[in-house]
């Protein structure tokens, strides 16, 4: 089973943002697979949590947090109006479709509520950008220094 949308989502999505729209049209229907078991899904957003945190090198989270819930509401539930601020994939197709250095909460608010009622069909959108489905699209965030260039 895959997250369900259609026409209606898509042009409402365009007609909202042109870049997206762009995206959208570029990169055709996105088959997202769902989890319709609660439980199931628990297990497997806690897991993902924990492997992109460790990934990172951030924090020690445990157990259910907003990203978390976000993903569970998003592939379980499907909800149809989410945008996590806390995923890192979606911050990367802001700043890939946006031409951002950096999406900081003011900017993503202001595209989350664009978007609105139908986030989560961007947040596919944005997800798939991030992953290169457009591949001239590039990354603009600032370049991290390796330790050796730093002293």
């Amino acid at each position: 089973m895959y997250f369900e949308y259609g026409s209606k989502e898509t042009e409402y999505l365009k007609k909202k943002d042109k870049l997206l729209g762009a995206a959208i049209d570029r990169i055709g229907h996105i088959e997202r697979a769902v989890d319709c078991s609660l439980f199931s899904s628990v297990v497997h957003h806690i897991i993902g949590q924990q492997i992109s945190t460790s990934a990172q090198g951030l924090s020690a989270l445990k157990g259910i947090g907003v990203w978390t819930a976000e993903m569970i509401m998003t592939f379980c539930m499907q909800r149809p109006d989410v945008v996590s601020f806390g995923d890192l994939a979606i911050h990367r197709g802001m700043r890939m479709l946006y031409h951002h250095r950096s999406i900081d909460r003011k900017k993503f608010e202001k595209y989350a509520k664009r978007y609105s009622p139908y986030g989560t069909v961007a947040s596919l959108y944005l997800w798939a950008i991030a992953g290169g489905a457009v591949p001239e699209m590039r990354d603009y965030a600032p370049k991290k220094k390796k330790e050796t260039e730093m002293g």
